[in-house]
């Protein structure tokens, strides 16, 4: 049994480390438009002939040049292109990047033909991850990021339980294996409880211009009537809070406001920065955007407000269409805000556990069922390795990175 589980760790980890970067070339637009450059970066095996399609002139590797896109017409086809053969890249493969100008239209265009290609959208952190497959970052490196990000490798609950399988061991060994089906039973509950341990970004922030419904939409969401609503803008001068069980919600001033007091907005940033999710706020009858700088590991939720007042709402991918008025949409934004803000990090060797504390459960030699609680423990215990917490963390980094 011991001999059989090692082999299924032993193929799980080979999977993870060696054949995620062989089967796709991958791009992500770094920054969205509209904004005055949009990064797009590239890696895998098909830059070359992706840069070959899209660019009129290709460079020498490892060198920065103004070039011109094919699929792009005047005056906005300017770009400046870098490309690094493998393996001395950032990711150990082809990589490229593109600067652009920052106009839907341009990253429409470059992105479609990224998808007739056959290049993949990158997930999060998987430029990372595939540096870490190529030994481009070590582990070591990649936790410390995580950290400067604010993310944890791990939760106190982790010790918890290791502890609960020493002394449970300890127990069985003095005692005989007397018991041992309660003990089971117990650790499979702090298995399970640790496996739903969070990783808790659990500050929501409201930020928009003014007048686009934001104090209305927080009194909406909060049940209460805290944040004063006027039709004038510029109500809200300083930032509101409300508690919930899984996270804190913040109203903060608008971004657009005239003759206010730049303290109040100072004020703001000092939230914004410390925000795991980021509620964007607007309504579809505004025609200015606001423009935010927002930390790496924030979540960006793109929310229209004042939805009762459109006759017909228009089809907006990833966006959340609210009303304070009706309620529309506030039961959905309660749930994403819970969702987003209880983060799982879940390692393979937590769950080859949980399934072995389970399936011991069903044997019926004590000796066995023994045997399988300290191959569990073992599982759990070489867990704690800086590759297998570096993977589970660029899970956790923005798209692009």
């Amino acid at each position: 049994m011991a001999n059989q589980i090692d082999r299924e760790n032993k193929l799980i980890h080979n999977k993870i480390n060696y054949n995620l970067a062989r089967t796709t070339t991958i791009y992500a637009v770094v920054n969205n438009p509209p904004c005055a450059i949009v990064i797009i970066r590239l890696s895998g095996a098909l830059v070359l002939k992706t840069l070959n399609e899209c660019i009129d002139n290709l460079l020498a590797p490892d060198s920065w040049g103004i070039t011109t896109l094919t699929q792009v017409v005047k005056p906005i086809n300017k770009c400046v292109v870098r490309w690094q053969p493998s393996p001395a890249s950032p990711t150990g493969e082809d990589y490229a990047e593109l600067h652009v100008f920052g106009i839907q239209i341009v990253i429409n265009k470059l992105t479609s033909k990224f998808e007739d290609m056959g290049l993949k959208l990158a997930n999060r952190g998987e430029f990372t991850k595939r540096g870490l497959n190529n030994n481009k970052i070590t582990p070591k490196e990649v936790i410390e990021i995580a950290n400067y990000y604010g993310l944890k490798t791990r939760s106190p609950a982790i010790d918890r339980v290791k502890t609960a399988f020493k002394t449970a061991i300890t127990k069985l060994e003095s005692s005989n294996h007397q018991g041992i089906i309660g003990e089971i039973k117990q650790l499979t509950n702090h298995l399970t409880e640790l496996i739903k341990t969070s990783l808790r970004l659990d500050n929501v922030c409201i930020v928009g211009n003014t007048n686009v419904g934001k104090s209305s939409l927080f009194n909406a969401i909060s049940g209460k009537n805290r944040a004063i609503v006027d039709y004038g803008e510029g109500t809200t001068r300083d930032v509101l809070r409300t508690c919930f069980k899984n996270f804190s919600l913040w109203d903060t001033p608008g971004f657009n406001q005239r003759h206010v007091n730049p303290k109040f907005i100072t004020n703001a940033w000092t939230y914004i920065n410390d925000a795991g999710v980021i509620a964007m706020v607007s309504n579809n009858r505004q025609s200015s955007k606001p423009f935010l700088r927002i930390k790496h590991k924030a979540i960006i939720i793109l929310i229209e407000t004042k939805s009762d007042l459109i006759h017909k709402l228009p089809e907006q991918d990833g966006v959340i269409w609210a009303s304070a008025y009706t309620m529309e949409g506030i039961p959905q934004i309660n749930g994403i805000f819970n969702q987003l803000t209880r983060r799982v990090i879940i390692t393979q060797s937590q769950l080859n556990a949980l399934s072995l504390l389970k399936t011991s459960k069903l044997n019926k030699n004590v000796n066995t069922k023994f045997e399988m609680i300290k191959i569990a423990n073992q599982m759990l215990n070489d867990d704690n390795n800086d590759v297998v917490n570096a993977y589970n963390l660029t899970n956790h980094f923005c798209i692009g990175k």
